[in-house]
């Protein structure tokens, strides 16, 4: 499981409700602000560690274009539940570029970004294309997406070498409601062709290891549903519902609420929290009593449970007009605790079922110009 960071989203025209800016719910149709922006992060949890360096830069060119480029690196050590009941543990390394292109035109805003991510046994490529359209006088956002992906998977040591095909379709609508109250709707659907299992990862029939195999179509829906509401000068409530559903019946329901809360003048501070459901995949079993034709021990495909407690906190240690050349900056330190229950994935060496915790730190510095 590699670590996530949290991206900055540059702010919106309605000022009247600055703690959206903490939300990131108040995306525009203009250029994101020109900046520098370094950012750390480790994962550790059911036996995976994950630290994550990366870098960023954006700069405006003119006044309709912006160009961005981003590197970062997953470095993986795992002895997770998956791999010391079938394999040996491992170490690994993914290394990830990015690099982006933004122009806007009236009230349009139009995003290209190319992604290469590579590690020894996966190389993947993707390449997105949005477009953000004010509508409604200006309050309120269209969004539409198209992603485009192409990954290879191989088994070190082996001849085996598995193909996938991505396609990724985008749609969501952003609308300030009331002068207090701003909600967002968002679709997305991912269609998946070619080798979609893990060669590494082993099923049981009988208790007896045979290697998994999966369908070669994956084809997935998720809506989304956000509200920001002004509960003051200095507090924002955020409230979140999102529903997923698959063509290999995988049914996920996630709640999430965070509070958002300015202290003084240079302090944002969110406390969060999070709770997700899932069913398991038609063809999953813990422990198959005979061999079909699609067979799978993921434990990421059993019916689980998961909670997350969160708190993140940015300080601006630099206020605009106090440096030359910098017009802000801004240090922001992120936790968030992880608790998965799994309903039917057994221990196989205690014969229990399965349950870890874990927790995600993020750390970055901003510098905007």
């Amino acid at each position: 499981m590699a670590a996530t960071r949290s991206r900055i989203h540059h702010g919106s025209r309605h000022s009247g409700l600055a703690l959206c800016f903490v939300a990131g719910l108040c995306q525009a149709a203009a250029l994101p602000a020109d900046r520098t922006e370094g950012a750390y992060s480790t994962y550790s949890g059911g036996g995976v560690d994950v630290s994550s360096p990366a870098i960023l830069v954006r700069k405006s060119v003119a006044q309709s274009w912006s160009f961005a480029g981003e590197y970062s690196a997953d470095i993986i050590s795992s002895a997770s539940i998956d791999v010391i009941t079938t394999a040996s543990p491992y170490d690994d390394r993914r290394d990830r570029l990015s690099l982006a292109g933004d122009y806007t035109i009236n009230d349009t805003l139009i995003n290209v970004t190319a992604i290469t991510a590579s590690e020894d046994d996966y190389d993947a490529t993707h390449l997105d294309v949005h477009l953000w359209q004010d509508i409604n006088g200006g309050t309120g956002t269209l969004h539409l997406g198209y992603g485009r992906g192409w990954e290879e998977k191989t088994r070190v040591d082996t001849d085996f070498r598995g193909d996938v095909d991505r396609h990724l379709y985008r749609v969501g609508v952003r609308q300030l409601v009331t002068p207090q109250w701003i909600a967002q709707f968002d679709y997305e659907a991912i269609i998946d062709h070619g080798a979609l299992a893990n060669p590494y990862r082993s099923a049981r029939v009988l208790g007896a290891s045979v290697p998994e195999r999966y369908p070669d179509t994956h084809a997935s829906h998720a809506l989304r549903l956000q509200g920001l509401r002004r509960l003051s000068q200095h507090f924002g409530l955020q409230l979140g519902y999102r529903f997923y559903r698959d063509d290999w019946d995988i049914g996920g329901h996630t709640l999430e609420a965070a509070l958002n809360q300015r202290i003084g003048d240079r302090l944002l501070a969110q406390w969060r929290v999070q709770a997700y459901t899932q069913s398991d995949a038609s063809f999953y079993s813990d422990n198959f009593s005979t061999e079909l034709n699609y067979m799978s021990r993921d434990k990421e495909l059993s019916q689980f449970t998961s909670y997350a407690l969160g708190a993140k906190v940015s300080y601006e240690l630099l206020k605009p007009g106090s440096q030359r050349n910098v017009n802000k900056g801004t240090v922001t330190v992120s936790y968030d605790y992880f608790d998965y229950d799994y309903d039917n994935f057994t221990d196989v060496r205690s014969g229990q079922l399965y349950a870890f915790d874990a927790y995600l730190l993020q750390l970055s510095f901003i510098l905007w110009y």
